[in-house]
């Protein structure tokens, strides 16, 4: 996948394309930045996840799983 963001000066626009894209069937759409999200404000409004607790947690669970008991229940 290829995402270029531009500011066009004129009104033709030439694309080059990579080699692994020829004799394919591609697709190109072209919107205005106000209409779609720019890549920045999407990363500030969904910062990455945080695994904190997952790390302070990690291999503490003691228990186990018997899969008789899950059978004898009717869980499956």
């Amino acid at each position: 996948m290829l995402r270029k963001i531009i500011t066009p000066t004129e009104n033709r626009l030439t694309v080059e394309l990579p080699d692994e894209y020829l004799n394919q069937s591609i697709e190109i759409i072209v919107f205005p930045m106000a209409e779609i999200e720019s890549p920045e404000a999407t990363a500030k409004e969904n910062p990455p996840p945080d695994f904190s607790l997952f790390r302070k947690y990690r291999g503490r669970y003691t228990g186990g799983f018997n899969r008789e008991e899950c059978y004898d229940r009717g869980i499956s």
